[in-house]
């Protein structure tokens, strides 16, 4: 399975998302965070789709405590981790192998407020 699969699932769930969201609004566009965690929902649907159409051994795991990844890895990785793999933050999404190694991590961006 090549990355760019699930890369073009997450895009085509992002762009549904859009879509959708401005036919419900009449027009208004999907921005400002109002609908995160309706774009993390269109966009792991996505995914999913392309992980069962390919008989992939992934799974997806939304709102993945940090702490969580780091117990879960099998190496852990040299030095201080990042900080956020020791706190209670949390990965809109991760892709996870059948040992639970992370292979994708997707967070979510809201534009910036000007």
């Amino acid at each position: 399975m090549r990355k760019s699969y699930i890369l073009s699932a997450l895009q085509q769930g992002a762009a549904t998302a859009v879509k959708e969201y401005e036919y419900w609004s009449d027009g208004i566009l999907l921005h400002e965070c109002t609908g995160e965690s309706f774009m993390v929902h269109h966009m792991a649907t996505a995914a999913i789709k392309t992980i069962k159409k390919y008989s992939l051994d992934y799974s997806i795991r939304l709102e993945y405590l940090g702490r969580q990844i780091m117990d879960d890895q099998k190496e852990r990785p040299r030095g201080r981790p990042p900080k956020f793999f020791c706190s209670s933050q949390r990965l809109d999404m991760a892709i996870l192998d059948t040992e639970y190694q992370l292979k994708f991590a997707i967070e979510h961006c809201c534009p910036a407020k000007g």
